[in-house]
């Protein structure tokens, strides 16, 4: 084994960084009000991370974390919902969750409700699922436990049963829990925001899928993709915790070190890029939608959801650093400006925010809010004139400092855990090889001024922004025509998320 300083650089100056930043704010005085002073930074040295490569091809990353009782383990898979076949949204997803339904170990075969019960004992739970640009289960134990609940995922990852009866259970229970999700505003806006802005394109489905792909998996299926892609040589196992690296190292060595990665394949199939929509003109979404309001009609709604989304300039960790801190500015907590303007001044939710979705490919930024059928109209310009506002004005610097110390105390606060810490990793390692670390990550975004957000921010056109609100639409299409909106409405019942363009595929 060729052992390395870990690739990330992580955390090198993240409590100094946060600790700058509050030794800036001044303090509280009795003329102030009801706020205190605020406390010193706790004192607090980052752990350093430990890399190693096995002959198979996995990598080995060990965050140790002494004092802190718990380790975290999290196996990563380089590769999530992107690869799912066509006509097969969810299958990755599927997949993932399935490995905890049996194992057929050399040991012995052991069904859900054994596995289960192996790691409660554990004083843990099995998890599993996949993403965007990842598959990954875990599961978080005390240090003592370590070496059992490694050999159990190891297990459910080597051997999975995927026995059919297994199978066909939880593909009747992820259906119905889809058309159950389908009733609800916000899911479905969530999936259709999503098709608006990638399109055809491979970040457009569902990653749970929907009711109609799910209904065709088949035990073939999940097997061909756990034995295509679940391989040591397109994994990363990490550690974090109350653990030395060297027991890590050699716990991975034991249980992983004779796996075998098998026929050899290239690195672009099992984890793709994912262009933006715009590079495969086949893929993208129609330009004669990207000025109207997409309106899915749920007459029975109590409420609407309300969600503009828009694709993201491709850039680098400068990039993604100044879409973290636009996204922060925009909806990241309660004092951002969707929230103050939409909940604060007008009372029309009890929240709005601002989500960012980074990929390895081409990347996305939604704003939403849940709001009275009859305010959806109202919440929708709201967005957009904050959007705009992002765009034609400078963020005044002390509500660009609040948001930068935001993102950095919450960071600071995950790291403190090793759950944290093994998601902090993992998504370094999910975005790719443009980051580079979270120290840097946090170093980068108090770099950024108010002017390179605005240039940033002006590369969000209008004309990409893509608007869906998802409820009873004849208590807001009327409002939404007169302020000049463009309007298309397809009624729940017809909507397909299975179809690029959202309608219903011809009847069979």
């Amino acid at each position: 084994m060729n052992r390395r300083p870990a690739m990330l650089g992580l955390i090198a100056a993240l409590a100094l960084l946060a600790g700058c930043q509050r030794q800036q704010a001044p303090a509280a005085t009795a003329d102030d009000g009801l706020l205190p002073p605020i406390a010193a930074s706790p004192a607090w040295s980052p752990p350093a991370p430990v890399e190693t490569t096995f002959a198979n091809g996995l990598r080995v990353i060990v965050v140790p974390n002494p004092g802190r009782s718990l380790v975290a383990i999290d196996w990563l898979l380089a590769s999530g919902s992107e690869i799912d076949p066509p006509g097969q949204a969810g299958l990755a997803d599927f997949t993932a969750t399935a490995l905890t339904l049996g194992s057929r170990a050399p040991g012995g075969a052991r069904t859900a409700a054994q596995l289960a019960d192996a790691a409660e004992a554990l004083g843990g739970t099995l998890r599993a699922g996949a993403g965007w640009d990842a598959s990954r289960i875990g599961i978080t134990v005390t240090a003592p436990k370590l070496a059992a609940a490694l050999e159990l995922l190891a297990e459910v990852l080597r051997y999975p049963a995927f026995a059919a009866d297994d199978i066909a259970r939880l593909r009747v229970q992820t259906v119905d829990n889809l058309r159950l999700r389908m009733t609800d505003p916000a899911d479905v806006a969530a999936w259709v925001a999503a098709r608006r802005v990638h399109g055809a394109g491979a970040y457009g489905h569902p990653v749970s899928g929907t009711a109609a792909s799910v209904s065709r998996f088949t035990v073939a299926g999940v097997k061909a993709l756990h034995a295509r892609h679940y391989r040591p040589d397109n994994s990363v196992l990490v550690l974090t915790g109350d653990l030395a690296p060297d027991t890590g190292i050699a716990l991975a060595a034991q249980l992983f070190g004779d796996w075998l990665p098998g026929t050899p394949i290239p690195t672009a199939a099992l984890r793709p890029v994912i262009p933006a929509a715009t590079a495969e003109p086949q893929l993208a979404p129609s330009s004669a939608d990207a000025g109207e309001v997409l309106v899915i009609d749920q007459s029975d709604a109590g409420q609407a959801t309300v969600m503009l989304g828009s694709a993201l300039p491709s850039g680098d960790s400068r990039a993604r650093d100044r879409a973290r801190l636009l996204t922060a500015v925009l909806g990241g907590g309660y004092s951002s400006r969707l929230n103050q303007e939409i909940r604060i001044r007008r009372g029309l939710s009890y929240g709005a925010r601002a989500e960012l979705d980074l990929h390895r490919g081409v990347s996305a930024l939604y704003a939403s809010a849940q709001t009275k059928n009859a305010a959806a109209a109202e919440v929708l310009a709201v967005m957009r004139q904050e959007l705009q506002r992002l765009r034609t004005e400078i963020v005044p610097e002390a509500e660009l400092a609040a948001r930068k110390a935001a993102l950095a105390g919450r960071t600071l606060r995950a790291l403190q855990t090793a759950d944290g810490l093994a998601e902090a990793v993992a998504t370094q390692l999910i975005e790719g090889p443009a980051v580079n670390g979270l120290s840097a990550q946090l170093a980068g975004i108090e770099a950024v001024t108010s002017a390179t957000l605005r240039q940033y921010a002006q590369q969000l056109l209008p004309d990409a922004l893509r608007a869906v609100i998802v409820g009873d639409a004849r208590a807001f299409e009327d409002a939404l025509r007169r302020q000049g909106m463009t309007v298309r409405t397809i009624r729940l019942t017809q909507l397909d998320l299975d179809m690029a363009d959202l309608r219903s595929a011809p009847p069979r």
